[in-house]
C-alpha cells in the first residue's frame, strides 16, 4: 500500500525490536549448519542472537576473509562479494550501502559483528538477511540449526543518487530488478520503485522551499530564523522475502526539515513476480477464515504485553488493523506495523507485530499455502 509522504518536522529513531532478543539470556549454544555441529557456534549477548561466521559461511560456499583481524570483513561466494565495514558500521552487498549502527551496540565490534575468544560472530538476523538463512533455535537441546533458503533467481541492482541542492541533502538507494520473470512484471514493479524514489526527492526539494520562504519572511520583519538551515533525505530499502515466486520489500522514507528531528514513512509491498500484481492481506487468506479478527486479537495482546513490559506506551487505543493494513512478508510470517505517531509516541518509532506462518496455516489461501510449509530450505 502506498503512502503519500508528509513534511512532518521530526527525527528518526527507529526501534528494532529482534525476533530472537526475547528467546533466551547471555550463553553459548551449539550450532548446526548442515552435518556440521560447532559447539559454541551460537551466543546469545544481551539476548540477541549471534551465530560464528565461519561455520555458517562455509556451509554455504562462502569464504571469510580475514578471519583474523578487525579491518573490513569480505565474504566471497565466485562474483558474490559482501563487505561489512566493523569501523564504520556498514556493510555493502549488490551495491546496496545499509548502515547498521543501531544493530551495534557498544560492546560489540561494529557492523553487526561481535568477538568472542578469538572467534568472528554476526547477529542472526542480520546474517539471515545477507546470506539467506532459516534459524530455528531448540532451547531444550541448546543447538541452534541453520539451512540456506532456495530464493527467486532475480539480479537486484541498487540505483544510489546522492544530491545537494541548496539547503537540501539526500542520499537515495533503490532497487532495479531484472532476471527470469514477467518483463512487464518487472517493469511495474521498478516503475513504482522509481516513483516513490523520485518522490521523496520532491518532497525534500519542497521542505527546502519552505524552510527559505520562512527564513525569509522572518529576516524580513527584522528577525533570525533560529532553526537548524538544512533539510534532509534518506530512502533506502529493504528486502523482506524473494521466495516462491513471490518478492516482498520495505521502502523507508527519511525526511528532515529544519526543526527538532526528522519523521520516516515505511511502505511496503508484496508482489507476485509472474504477473507483477501487488498482492493485499486478502489476497493470501480464505475469505471467510476469520483473519481479522484473529490478526486483530494478535496485535492487541502484543500491544498489551508490551505495555506491561513497560517498553511501550500506547497513545491512541488500538481496536482494528482494517481492511488494507500495512504488511510484509518474511520467512517466518506476515509482520504488521504502524507509521509513527498512529498509535504510540514518536520515540517508539515505527512499531512491528509479526505472526508466524505456522499460526494462520489454516487460514491461508490455499495458492499460497505453500508459504508456511517452508518447502525451498537446503539440507
Amino acid at each position: 500500500m502506498m503512502r503519500k509522504t508528509l513534511a512532518v518536522f521530526t527525527a528518526v529513531l527507529l526501534i528494532l525490536i529482534p525476533i530472537n532478543c526475547f528467546a533466551a539470556s547471555n550463553g553459548a549454544m551449539n550450532l548446526k549448519a548442515g552435518q556440521t555441529i560447532t559447539q559454541s557456534g551460537a551466543y546469545y549477548n544481551d539476548g540477541v542472537l549471534y551465530l560464528e561466521l565461519e561455520p555458517v559461511c562455509r556451509y554455504l560456499s562462502y569464504t571469510v576473509t580475514p578471519a583474523d583481524a578487525d579491518s573490513d570483513i569480505r565474504l566471497t561466494n565466485g562474483s558474490d562479494t559482501i563487505k561489512i565495514d566493523p569501523a564504520g558500521n556498514q556493510i555493502v552487498k549488490d551495491g546496496h550501502t545499509l548502515n547498521v549502527s543501531y544493530l551495534s551496540p557498544e560492546d560489540t565490534l561494529g557492523g553487526g559483528c561481535m568477538r568472542l575468544n578469538g572467534r568472528l560472530y554476526m547477529r542472526s538476523d542480520l546474517l539471515s538477511h545477507l546470506l539467506g538463512l532459516d534459524v530455528q533455535t531448540n532451547e531444550t537441546q541448546k543447538t541452534v540449526t541453520v539451512r540456506g533458503i532456495i530464493q527467486n533467481v532475480l539480479n537486484i541492482e541498487t540505483k544510489r543518487n546522492d544530491l545537494s541542492e541548496g539547503l537540501l541533502t539526500a542520499t537515495i538507494q533503490y532497487p532495479v530488478l531484472s532476471g527470469p520473470w514477467s518483463a512487464h512484471a518487472l517493469e511495474t514493479m521498478n516503475g513504482i520503485f522509481k516513483q516513490a524514489a523520485d518522490s521523496a526527492v520532491d518532497q525534500g526539494r519542497k521542505n527546502s522551499k519552505e524552510l527559505e520562504n520562512i527564513a525569509a519572511i522572518q529576516k524580513a520583519s527584522g528577525n533570525e530564523y533560529g532553526g537548524t538551515m538544512q533539510c534532509s533525505v534518506y530512502f533506502d530499502y529493504d528486502i523482506k522475502y524473494s521466495q516462491n515466486g513471490l518478492f516482498s520489500v520495505v521502502l523507508s522514507n527519511y525526511q528532515y526539515a529544519g526543526g527538532a528531528h526528522g519523521s520516516t514513512i515505511q511502505t511496503s509491498y508484496a508482489f507476485d513476480l509472474n504477473t507483477g500484481k501487488q498482492l493485499a492481506l486478502s489476497d493470501f487468506m480464505k475469505k471467510d477464515s476469520g483473519y481479522q479478527k484473529f490478526f486483530d486479537a494478535k496485535v492487541r495482546n502484543e500491544i498489551d504485553s508490551r505495555v506491561k513490559e513497560k517498553i511501550l506506551f500506547e497513545n491512541t487505543p488500538f481496536q482494528t488493523l482494517g481492511d488494507n493494513p500495512d504488511f510484509y512478508l518474511s520467512g517466518d510470517g506476515i509482520t504488521f506495523y504502524f507509521q509513527q505517531y498512529e498509535y504510540f509516541p514518536y520515540a517508539a518509532g515505527i512499531q512491528e507485530f509479526p505472526v508466524p506462518f505456522e499460526t494462520i496455516s489454516q487460514m491461508l489461501n490455499p495458492s499460497y499455502s505453500r508459504l508456511s510449509q517452508k518447502l525451498n530450505r537446503t539440507a
